[in-house]
């Protein structure tokens, strides 16, 4: 990184083996790298911002080698500061600390309690770079985005690789599998239910599925049971499954108004325990059913 960006405060990422500036943050589908300078080469492959063509351009996570956040932070005169860059010698920063009369003589004042100063790096002390790796954080959020088709309850069949939501019976003695998504591949070799007013439904023979389950999903958590019902931002959604009313109104969320009452929370995946899934496998009791 060039001399000039040294020790400032913002986001970074490595893309063709030189750094730059980023902007944008994890839940998104791309962020944005910027030239800076001049000399900043321009990432070859990536489409640019129209809004600013030829400085910023679009990327997705997946092809940066790094992408963090970074904060430095020094002390002069004992006293803390947060830096905002450094060059030719000489770093710039303001102060984070309490005591200002110790240092308001080198200091310059921007507002009513923002306080400037700029120091020879060799006077400075506890040079410390505060970094977050974004990268990781993105790869983890992927992974829980994953993982949330597999911690809700429904009907579901794999067919040819992919899981479909499915109907819990047979319909004129076949399967009917629901291409819920645009993303969802159009399960090919199956023809579609015309009857269905979704317009996404299609039918499959028993013999041609791999899995027909239904599922359900239960946890723990403040040491109270919870019935799963999906996931968001990575967090499970939960409702209350418990009797414990003092605990219901105390630390969850109203569901709706019915007899009786029904609650439910989201929790981190660190705070849940004793994840559960509960299968009836479809499949084999159809087969049980009709043995050939």
């Amino acid at each position: 990184m060039p001399e000039e960006n040294e020790h400032r405060t913002g986001r970074y990422a490595v893309y063709n083996g030189h750094t730059y500036r980023a902007f944008g943050d994890i839940t998104a589908d791309h962020f944005s790298l910027i030239r800076e300078r001049d000399d900043d080469p321009v990432p070859e492959g990536l489409r640019t911002d129209p809004h600013d063509a030829g400085r910023s351009f679009y990327v997705t996570a997946d092809r940066v080698a790094q992408w963090y956040s970074t904060k430095w932070t020094f002390r002069w005169r004992d006293e803390p500061f947060d830096a905002i860059g450094s060059a030719g010698g000489t770093i710039h920063g303001y102060y984070t600390g309490q005591q200002l009369w110790l240092v308001s003589d080198a200091l310059e004042q921007e507002e009513a309690s923002v306080w400037k100063g700029s120091f020879p790096l060799s006077e400075i002390t506890d040079l410390t770079e505060h970094r977050t790796d974004l990268l990781a954080q993105w790869r983890e959020r992927q992974q829980k985005l994953a993982a949330a088709n597999w911690y809700q309850n429904g009907t579901f069949a794999r067919y040819r690789g992919h899981t479909y939501a499915a109907y819990p019976t047979l319909s004129d003695g076949r399967i009917r599998l629901l291409k819920r998504k645009d993303d969802e591949p159009i399960p090919d070799g199956l023809v579609r239910d015309v009857r269905s007013e979704y317009g996404q439904t299609y039918l499959a023979e028993p013999d041609e599925v791999d899995r027909w389950f239904s599922s359900k999903w239960t946890f723990r958590a403040i040491r109270e049971p919870f019935e799963a019902v999906g996931m968001h931002e990575g967090e499970f959604i939960g409702t209350y499954t418990g009797t414990n009313e003092e605990f219901a109104r105390k630390y969850l969320k109203y569901l709706k108004q019915s007899s009786p009452a029904e609650y439910y929370r989201t929790f981190p995946v660190t705070a849940v325990d004793d994840l559960t899934e509960h299968r009836v496998d479809l499949l084999a009791r159809w087969r049980e059913e009709h043995p050939s």
